[in-house]
């Protein structure tokens, strides 16, 4: 092997091993322990430890891979299907509404429109994996459980088309509806095509390899298949992380994915670590300083909009009160899809250094401040809910218990094309939530923003 890229892989995971080590002891992520190490052995500070950022760079990709076939296992189509109704409209108002808070954002930072539309992308999405390590350590009840891991399951497909729309928004520099359409459409056809296609082939094929019974090919051949559709993929122009992800989902139809995963995990948890120390490295700590500010105000705003805007599409889809706030509490960070979709403005020369540090800060801030607010979450539901007017929490617990009866009482029709009306009736709906709220915003943002004395020409210069 060659010196300088063994003495890379070195500096990168000696650096992180002990920086995660410190992070643990004080019970803080071990996202912040990688990141911290992506600081220190960057092209930013002074010290003699020095990794190409180029070669850690190629070897965070498998990272990116490795995260998004694993977040594919966990996900199923029928899990998918079930918690749409329900989760599927919390995801959609979500999404959409953290989008144009993240434009508007822009808009305020004076940003242009391309880096703006990164920064709606980076803050649309939560983080998974801090999601599920915080409930790891302090369990929610189920329904509670059920409801957030089911909005992020819709918000992890979500994310995979924002990564893809992105991407060929990185690539050809343009973004119309004239151009979104025919990527758009072409992503269904193939995605549709592939996972006809591998639903046929792959679950019969991992299942005849488990029952082999030996872990060994196993894991190479659920390894392999994530890397060659991520390969394909790619060479039909779109990201490596949809085809990973695709790969994952194909797999878990198998009835082994946990299993897999289980299997995974230590190749994973290293590439892992590599990704988000090659994120810390292209930050300049003295630029995350500068714009410090700037990212406390990003931070404060991603978890007050994100509780309120969780709130009510929890209260919409009939969870009640009091899931409803806990939900709001769990959700409020970026992570792993936001660094991903910074690499992909970076990548292009679309986002600034700026950008970069304000979005590592934000998710550093929103991550630590997530465990804290889990933490006293009872107690915060509690003083909230005894605040609100006794009217609203009735009208809550009437609608709830309205929403309940109706999700209980089976559709005369029962089934369309052999899936329950009330999927196509969510799927109608969280489409609509996704259409209406960009043109609503574009339309009516800059009159309010002129009014209050913003500039209104800066967010739509190319």
């Amino acid at each position: 092997m060659h010196g300088s890229f063994l003495k890379d892989i070195a500096l990168v995971l000696g650096v992180a091993a002990l920086t995660s080590t410190i992070t643990y002891k004080f019970r803080l992520p071990s996202v912040l322990g990688y990141l911290i190490a992506g600081f220190i052995i960057g092209p930013y500070i002074p010290i003699p430890l020095f990794a190409d950022p180029h070669r850690v760079e190629s070897l965070s990709e498998f990272g990116v891979i490795l995260v998004m076939f694993s977040i594919g296992m966990e996900f199923s189509l029928a899990k998918f299907f079930r918690v749409l109704p329900t989760s599927g409209v919390t995801a959609a108002l979500e999404v959409g509404a953290m989008f144009m808070v993240g434009i508007s954002l822009g808009y305020v930072f004076e940003w242009t429109t391309t880096q703006s539309i990164f920064m709606g992308g980076a803050l649309a999405i939560s983080s998974t994996m801090i999601v599920s390590k915080v409930f790891e350590e302090h369990h929610p009840k189920e329904k509670t459980r059920e409801h957030v891991l089911g909005v992020l399951v819709i918000q992890d497909v979500v994310a995979i088309l924002l990564l893809t729309v992105l991407g060929a928004f990185a690539a050809s520099n343009q973004l119309s509806f004239a151009s979104l359409v025919p990527t758009v459409t072409k992503l269904i056809f193939i995605l549709a095509l592939l996972t006809i296609a591998g639903l046929f082939i792959v679950p019969k094929f991992i299942k005849y390899v488990s029952a082999l019974k030996n872990t060994e090919v196993l894991i190479i051949v659920a390894t392999g298949l994530c890397f060659v559709l991520a390969l394909i993929v790619e060479n039909l122009g779109y990201s490596v992380a949809l085809g990973a992800f695709l790969a994952g989902i194909l797999v878990a139809e198998s009835g082994e994915g946990s299993k897999i995963e289980h299997l995974a995990k230590p190749l994973k948890d290293v590439f892992v670590a590599i990704f988000f120390v090659s994120v810390g490295m292209t930050v300049d700590p003295l630029v995350a300083i500068t714009v410090l500010p700037q990212s406390v105000l990003v931070s404060v705003v991603v978890v007050v909009s994100q509780f309120f805007i969780v709130f009510m599409g929890s209260i919409l889809s009939g969870t009640g009160l009091s899931r409803a706030l806990f939900s709001s509490l769990a959700l409020g960070q970026i992570g792993e899809f936001s660094f991903i979709i910074a690499a992909i403005g970076a990548g292009a020369g679309m986002v600034s250094k700026e950008f970069q540090a304000i979005i590592v800060t934000v998710a550093i801030l929103t991550s630590l401040l997530t465990p804290l607010l889990w933490r006293h979450s009872e107690l915060i539901v509690n003083k909230v809910s005894q605040k609100l007017p006794n009217q609203f929490r009735i009208a809550i617990g009437l609608y709830e218990a309205w929403f309940r009866r109706l999700r209980e009482n089976k559709l005369q029709d029962g089934k369309l094309l052999g899936v329950p009306k009330r999927v196509i009736i969510g799927l109608f709906f969280d489409s609509v939530l996704l259409i209406l709220i960009p043109p609503l915003f574009f339309n009516f943002l800059p009159p309010i923003l002129n009014k209050v004395g913003v500039p209104s020409g800066t967010l739509w210069e190319s």
